[in-house]
Order: structure tokens, then sequence, then C-alpha cells
């Protein structure tokens, strides 16, 4: 089941870790003999060999992959997306091309043709726009249903009443047909996010927009972080990509920068030109506040605050005042991650405490600060929300060994043993990957040598 997984994941992406061998397992079986295969050993073989045909690959491809979603999924994506990602865009100027969007893994064609509506209403400051939506998939079944533009009720159960009214025919009970003004945009094509490197652009141009969403969250870390390298790769300058909420991961996207928005959190690719001009630089009016300084910091120098807390046991001290908000005067990551340390080596943990949770909604983006609170927490034996930040520490930064170590620690402790043994082991891999007398981030300075040597 090991190399039917393995080949899975290397062509189309998914992700079938050993604990759900069994769900592969009932899934291939079922398809094999659909396929001509009289056992899960023989599809397998025909898979390692190279030996599927074209039509063996497609229907293999459409019984693996989800493709369930509905119109308007996760509506307040295309509330930002209208109300301030085109905006920004087209700069209240007439533009000389159209903008270009791309729909990744576009199953049913439920995303782009959402796209196709919203942006059809949209309004900007210049009047009317020109765009156009490419919509990809490695699904071919499910892209001849996207192009036919039918759909169930089901498919339009988020769906305001007035839109359907306005965008759609009802050809029978049940059944819904997408005006041809609202197709017309959308165009669509095979594309393998995992098995293509370089971006479906027509002459290699950018996309203004890339919509990816409940992709990646299906991919094993290293097909993320190759499908990752083409999203990044695709964006024009200060182009923008939306995400699923379960997959903004910061350090997924090295060359984006995250932008907070009303509709959550979206990654823009800004260089030195569109820095001062990018929605969200200058949001408040009294300028960035030191805790967003401080994840800017970190995400420019890896070595700020890579010390945690030195803690003590004195952990009921009473909160000051100083802890309520981090101070202005505290324009970067050490001086606020100093304050922090400083509080809780003075044994006033609950101040500490406070006033990184008070940094939490503009910090929530770095796996240090995530790290930092469990530290906090742990001191005053609030266990399962120490594990909480641990697993969000390890969410945006799957490499953090700390986090790792330390959640470990506390699933050792409250008896999950299983689950603390996997733990250790996939820490004790990473650190013979490591030279010896690497420091790790968020250590203390603990090497990765010196780390090895504590693993139980």
């Amino acid at each position: 089941m090991a190399q039917a997984a393995g080949w899975i994941a290397d062509y189309m992406g998914l992700h079938s870790p050993a604990e759900r061998s069994s769900d592969l397992r009932r899934r291939l079986n079922k398809v094999a003999p659909e396929l001509g295969f009289a056992s899960i050993d023989d599809l397998t073989t025909a898979m390692l060999a190279g030996g599927l045909s074209a039509a063996q690959l497609d229907y293999l491809v459409s019984a693996l992959t989800v493709g369930e979603t509905y119109f308007m999924r996760h509506r307040q994506a295309f509330e930002a997306l209208t109300q301030t990602v085109v905006p920004d865009l087209l700069g209240g100027e007439p533009r000389s091309r159209p903008l270009r969007i791309w729909s990744v893994g576009c199953s049913n064609g439920a995303e782009p043709y959402s796209l196709s509506i919203v942006l059809s209403h949209a309004q900007s400051p210049s009047g009317e726009f020109a765009f156009e939506v490419l919509a990809t998939d490695i699904d071919r079944e499910a892209l001849a249903l996207a192009r036919a533009g039918v759909f169930n009720s089901w498919a339009l159960r988020d769906t305001p009443a007035s839109v359907i009214t306005e965008c759609f025919d009802e050809r029978s009970a049940g059944q819904f047909v997408l005006r041809q003004q609202y197709r017309q945009p959308v165009s669509f094509d095979y594309f393998n996010l995992v098995g293509q490197s370089v971006s479906p652009t027509p002459g290699q141009r950018g996309f203004d927009v890339i919509f990816c969403r409940n992709v990646l969250i299906y991919f094993s870390p290293e097909h993320r972080a190759m499908a990752a390298e083409t999203l990044q790769g695709a964006l024009v300058d200060g182009g923008y990509l939306f995400v699923a909420p379960a997959e903004v991961n910061t350090g997924l996207f090295p060359k984006l920068v995250p932008r907070e928005l009303d509709g959550g959190f979206v990654f823009q690719k800004v260089t030195q030109a569109t820095q001062t001009t990018a929605p969200g630089s200058t949001r408040k009016s009294g300028g960035r506040s030191p805790a967003r300084r401080a994840v800017q910091q970190i995400a420019r120098s890896p070595k700020v605050a890579q010390k945690p807390p030195v803690t003590r046991s004195t952990a009921t001290a009473r909160p000051t005042a100083a802890a309520q908000r981090p101070d202005p005067e505290d324009s970067d990551a050490s001086n606020f991650f100093a304050r922090m340390r400083l509080l809780a080596d003075e044994g006033n943990i609950a101040a500490a405490l406070e006033l990184c949770e008070a940094a939490g909604t503009e910090m929530g983006l770095s796996a240090s600060y995530h790290f930092l609170h469990a530290s906090l927490l742990q001191e005053l034996q609030r266990w399962e929300d120490a594990s909480a930040a641990l697993k969000r520490a390890l969410y945006l930064d799957g490499d953090h060994v700390m986090a790792s170590f330390v959640l470990g620690n506390i699933e050792l402790r409250s008896g999950n043993a299983r689950s603390a043994r996997s733990r250790f082991a996939a820490v004790a891999r990473t650190l013979d990957q490591l030279p010896a007398d690497y420091l790790l981030p968020d250590s203390g300075g603990m090497s990765a040598a010196e780390l090895r040597g504590a693993l139980p």
C-alpha cells in the first residue's frame, strides 16, 4: 500500500499518510476492478510500471480526488476580492489589458463561475473593466462537467436567491444553467499542479489573482512546497493569492507578503515598487503596531527572537498595567520579545502572558510567537492551551523542531505515548539531517546534537 500511496502522491500530489492507509485501500479496492484489474496488487504494479492508459489515469484521478464544492464558498473571500483587491489592482485608472485570474483545482466550475459573477457586478473608480478567468483541474471528467455549466440546487446552497434568479436559468426541477454572459469569461484547461512546474499562462504572462483554495491541504509537505513555488511564480508583481483559511501558512510562501483584509488573510507578491501602495500596509491611522512590526522583522531576520523566556515557578504574580498593550516605543521584534522575557524572568508570568495575548491578533502568523505563547501557558500548567498553541506554531512552520519536541513531551505527560513516540521519531529524523552544531530556532541556544541527546 505504501508503494501505491507514493505513486499517487508523485502523480497527483494527494497525500495518504500511513494512519489512513485503510481509507486508501478501500478506495483502490473499489476502483481496481473498474479499471480491469483483479486486485490492488495488479493495479499497483501497473501504476509503478507506467502501464495505465490515459483513460485509466483519468478514471483513477476522478475516483481519488475530492470534487464536492459549491458557489460562493467562503463568501468573505469574494467580498475581499471585489471590495479591496480589485480596486487596488485597477488603481482608479483604465487598464490596457484584462485582469487575469487563475482558479486552481476548479472541480465542477463553481469557484471560477462565482468569480465571473462577482467580477461582472463589481464596480471600479474607472468604470467597467475586462477580466478573464482560467480554471484548471487534474480531473478531466470534472472539467467536462464544468464546461457544461449545469448545476443542481445543492451546488447553489449558499448563493442568494437574487443571484440565482439573475444569473441562472432553471432547466428542470433542481437543475440550473448558468447564463452565457457569465460563462463567456471563463475558460477551462487541464493542469497538474504537481506534475507541471510552469504556470499555464499563454506567452508566460502572469496572473493578477490566483484562487487556490482547499487544494494544498491534500498534498504532502514536499508536494505542497512544489505547488507553492509554481503559484508564487505565476503571480505578477502586486498580484494576490487566495488560499483557504486552513491553508494560511507564511512559511509556505516566502516570496509573498500576508495581508489582513476584512475577508481574512491573502498573500501578495510585493517588490519595492508595490511596497508602499499595498492594501493593509497603512491600514491603521497610527501606523504599524509594534506587534505587526515584530512579525515583519521576524520575516526579515531569522535570528530574531530565537530564545524563549527563561521562566520561573512564581506564576501567579499580579499583571502590571504595562502588560496591557505592546509599548509603542518597542518598535521591533527583539524589543517586543525581550519585554516578555524580562517579565517572565522576574517571575511575572501572568503579566508576560497578558502582553503576549494582547498581541495575538496581529502576531498570529508568527510560529515563534505561538511557541513563546505555549511556553508561558506551560508555566501556568495550562497543558491543553499550550498544546493548541504549539499546534498553531507547527501549522505555520511544519519544520519547527522545538514545537514538535515540546508537544511530544506534553503528549507523553498526558498519557498519549503513541502520539508522543511518533512525534519524537519525526524530530529525530529532522535532527539527523542537520549539522551537529546547528543552533535550533527558539531553543535558547540548544544545538541539534544536544536536543538529539535529550530525546526519550
